[in-house]
């Protein structure tokens, strides 16, 4: 009977001992896991830092050539509603022509004009990259004095894509639709005044903007 309580006193120790063990590993790794956690933070937020001056200095060089003050810091919304802007957009193609234009038969003179708008509960996507092409519109909401308080790169919504010529030989052509509505959504934030849309053009060197209209909030 004694050795029976000895042998179960042994196991009970055995059993404590290797609980205590499993633990002090336990706790080891997850200080580990929390010091390699910050090891990682504290390395990408100068990579993010970075990212974001080299984005903000870019913008200020297009926006500022056309009138566009960019801040010190690039705006960040953090309101909790967001605004939906539909938009009708008539561009004017050369001679009269309309329907579907190609790039060549685009005129400068377009039409923006404010179908609805609606409030929406949420937040704005935040833009994490620039990378301009002929095929973006840069969308900049601007304040009273003309200071950018957001922006947005978006596809052009006038692009459609064709593909033409014989069997076997057929490339990609890019048209606009002469008349087309499309949404913009927006923070949710008295000081935005007006939405100006520009679209970059590539000189063989650089991007410069374009500003093909105009649209007040």
């Amino acid at each position: 009977m004694a050795k029976t309580r000895t042998y179960g006193f042994l196991i009970t120790a055995i059993s404590i001992v290797a609980l205590m063990s499993a633990v002090t590993t336990y706790l080891g790794q997850s200080a580990q896991k929390g010091v390699a956690s910050n090891v990682q933070t504290n390395q990408a937020a100068p990579i993010e830092k970075d990212r974001n001056e080299r984005m903000k200095n870019r913008l200020a060089s297009l926006l500022e050539e056309v009138g566009v003050h960019v801040p010190s810091e690039l705006p960040v919304s953090e309101g909790k509603t967001y605004r939906e802007l539909r938009i009708h957009w008539e561009s004017f193609g050369k001679g009269g022509s309309a329907g579907l234009l190609k790039g060549e038969q685009l005129t400068d003179r377009s039409t923006l004009s404010r179908v609805d708008s609606i409030a929406r509960v949420g937040a704005v996507p935040r833009e994490r990259s620039l990378e301009l092409s002929p095929d973006h519109i840069l969308i900049a909401a601007v304040d009273e004095n003309c200071g950018l308080q957001w922006w947005r790169l978006i596809v052009d919504p006038r692009l459609v894509r064709a593909e033409v010529g014989p069997t076997g030989e057929m490339r990609s052509e890019n048209h606009y639709l002469s008349n087309v509505d499309f949404s913009i959504e927006y923070p949710d934030d008295p000081q935005l005044k007006v939405l100006r849309l520009y679209h970059p053009e590539w000189n063989g060197k650089d991007f410069h903007l374009k500003l093909l209209g105009t649209l007040p909030l």
